[in-house]
């Protein structure tokens, strides 16, 4: 399986909530992530034996004075320790090594998955809904 393969199966688990993520400390089962300083924010999921961080990093270009943010998912032991990382130098990498080439909306992949993480971790679709309710849909008073 290819790495954005890999990603958008694990978006489809979080969009049909099979996968329930929660804010990653740095630390988990009395072991220590020793990579934590790599990243900014990091939400986690397990399966199986293994522990699946989505991770976001804020990034600022001191030369264009520009920011951004760079995005990975990465796969560790249940000791925390790492066993792969995906990121944006090899998310086109396919299973025999080789590069897949896709679309340009491809390279999203990584930042959609963290915002379903985050979303999953932080409970906001039960938010929103807890916020909405009671109040008339708009859709209920369309003429057609």
């Amino acid at each position: 399986m290819n790495n954005i393969d890999f990603v958008e199966r694990f978006i489809a688990g979080t969009k049909e909530k099979q996968l329930q993520w929660s804010e990653f400390n740095g630390s988990m089962n009395g072991c220590l992530y020793d990579k934590r300083n790599d990243y900014d924010q990091a939400f986690s999921v397990t399966r199986g034996d293994s522990v699946i961080l989505s991770t976001k990093k804020e990034l600022f270009d001191e030369y264009d004075r520009s920011e951004g943010f760079s995005y990975s998912l990465i796969i560790l032991t249940s000791n925390l320790k790492e066993v792969y990382r995906i990121d944006s130098d090899n998310l086109f990498d396919s299973d025999d090594g080789t590069t897949v080439y896709y679309s340009e909306d491809k390279k999203l992949v990584l930042s959609r998955l963290f915002r379903l993480a985050e979303r999953s971790a932080r409970k906001i679709d039960r938010l929103l809904d807890s916020l909405v309710q009671g109040l008339s849909d708009p859709a209920d008073e369309l003429p057609f």
